[in-house]
């Protein structure tokens, strides 16, 4: 059992001394601060605590323009867009990503299909795969066709 304490890394007396400066600035900004805290280092650090609260407090906020929002909505909505790379590039990846899906799912079903294969007989299986196969192709069609009309189209300038 570890019985050594590490010490605090906050220093008490600092601590106290950044208390007393913001207190002396809330009773600066409300104007009666007296000021002067007594000589020496701890009364310039209290007074720089003092001026770094005192700053903060007063540090400018800005805010966005009034029209702002309504500024970026215009430009959002008549930005054309601009087919090019990027759609090419996105129709590549998901073919790609359809080839890795086949492979995967190939791998993956290979032995249920060898065992259905001995069970059933290999003539069987093939017939039995051409509407699966049919089926599939049917819904991927669709998907396409289905993507195709929901597409943004173009707005000619």
């Amino acid at each position: 059992m570890n019985t050594t304490r590490t010490p605090s890394a906050i220093d008490g007396d600092e601590w106290a001394r950044q208390e007393q400066g913001l207190r002396a600035a809330r009773l600066d900004a409300a104007g009666s601060f007296q000021g002067g805290h007594g000589h020496g280092t701890d009364a310039r650090r209290i007074d720089d605590y003092r001026l770094v609260a005192t700053a903060i407090a007063t540090a400018p906020r800005s805010r966005p323009p009034l029209d702002f929002a309504a500024a970026v909505a215009a430009k959002a909505g008549s930005a054309a867009p601009d087919p090019g790379f990027e759609p090419t590039l996105a129709g590549g990846l998901l073919l790609l990503l359809g080839g890795a899906a086949l492979v995967a799912a190939v791998s993956a079903v290979g032995p249920a299909w060898d065992a259905l294969r001995q069970s059933v007989g290999a003539g069987s299986v093939g017939w039995m795969a051409v509407p699966g196969a049919c089926i599939a192709l049917g819904w991927a069609l669709g998907q396409v066709r289905q993507l195709r009309e929901h597409a943004p189209r173009a707005v000619a300038p």
